[in-house]
């Protein structure tokens, strides 16, 4: 099977922090399919703040870099970027490479949802099976964590956005395992949900792993000294935005009902509050 992959932020070693596309193309390739990730040529989660090469290639997983203009921040130059790249989906088949056969399964995941209405469009073209990958709750997550009125017209938008791709989609997956009753509620069809968790690769596990950044040195010599120390050293390798809840977390952690020696929780909380917040991602 031949799997067009649509995600704006797809990444991989050596080229960005979102890998989740790497991981899926090359299980895929195991069983015999064939991937192809399109990505924006520029995007803020790139590790090289440069645009990518038109085409590259990271262990056998294929790159295609839709054009997509330079942006920094979170405003318009943002969201022009993310009309510059379903632009670029919507006039595919004129730009393929020559040697990039039509598919037969595509998948457009949802970190930015807009790339779907192009993709439904492509999907009918080449009468391929279409998938939407749901990372975020279009606009709950707007309404409920940022506080946005659901009348703002940017979450007017993307609501619009997530009927049309719970009607028009042959399947919807995610990460989030309880949003099928959500999605019901907005339109989506019975048995077309399937639970698809992040994983992490076993393989990658029993690699060992050498900092190379000036803070990845300082962070393991400082993980160093507290183990020489006798102390039990817990990391939080996420993200430290609102919705993760790493609050809640340390003040669970630092009841009274806990128990064994409290203080470590408590410096790191007092740390976190001091400093951590105001580098959260």
């Amino acid at each position: 099977m031949n799997i067009w992959y649509f995600h704006h932020y797809a990444g991989g070693p050596g080229m960005g922090r979102l890998t989740r596309p790497y991981h899926l193309s090359r299980a895929w390739a195991h069983t015999g399919h064939t991937t192809t990730n399109f990505v924006a040529s520029f995007h803020h989660m790139l590790d090289i703040k440069e645009p990518l090469p038109p085409e590259l290639t990271v262990d056998g997983v294929r790159y295609v870099a839709l054009p997509a203009r330079p942006y920094s921040g979170n405003g318009l130059g943002r969201i022009k970027n993310m009309g510059d790249y379903c632009r670029a989906v919507l006039h595919l088949p004129a730009r393929v490479p020559s040697d990039l056969a039509k598919p037969d399964a595509i998948i457009v995941s949802s970190p930015q949802p807009f790339a779907i209405f192009p993709a439904a469009k492509l999907a009918r073209q080449f009468g391929a099976h279409l998938t939407f990958e749901v990372r975020d709750l279009w606009p709950l997550s707007l309404i409920e964590i940022n506080g946005t009125s659901k009348f703002h017209p940017f979450a007017i938008l993307t609501a619009f956005t997530e009927w049309f791709a719970y009607r028009k989609a042959n399947l919807v997956s995610s990460v989030l395992g309880g949003a099928e009753a959500h999605m019901r509620a907005h339109g989506l069809g019975p048995n077309k949900f399937v639970h698809v968790p992040n994983a992490v690769s076993l393989a990658r596990l029993t690699m060992p792993e050498v900092p190379t950044t000036a803070a990845g040195l300082t962070a393991a010599a400082q993980i160093a000294a507290w183990k020489a120390e006798g102390r039990l050293v817990a990391i939080h390798p996420g993200a430290q935005g609102a919705p993760n809840g790493l609050d809640k977390l340390l003040e669970a952690m630092s009841l009274d009902e806990c128990a064994g020696d409290r203080r470590p929780v408590r410096r790191f909380a007092g740390w976190y509050w001091r400093y951590g917040r105001t580098t959260q991602g």
